[in-house]
């Protein structure tokens, strides 16, 4: 986990980019859910996506979930 170069929200929440490798999204999202003090993330359960886009530096990746 990497906290952002952001500053904190009203109610002093943060921002966390989970940078790890996964396979399993839906077991990251209930890992995330579980942890304490998250608040919420940006995964949806698979069958709630349909294509992926990733940013790396600056180049962007479209990848198309079927």
């Amino acid at each position: 986990m990497s906290l952002r170069d952001a500053p904190p929200s009203p109610d002093g929440g943060v921002i966390g980019d989970f940078l790890d490798p996964f396979e399993d999204r839906a077991a990251l999202a209930a890992r995330l859910d579980a942890a304490a003090g998250v608040v919420g993330h940006g995964i949806f359960a698979p069958a709630l996506t349909a294509d992926v886009l990733i940013a790396t530096g600056g180049r962007i990746d479209h990848r198309v979930l079927r």
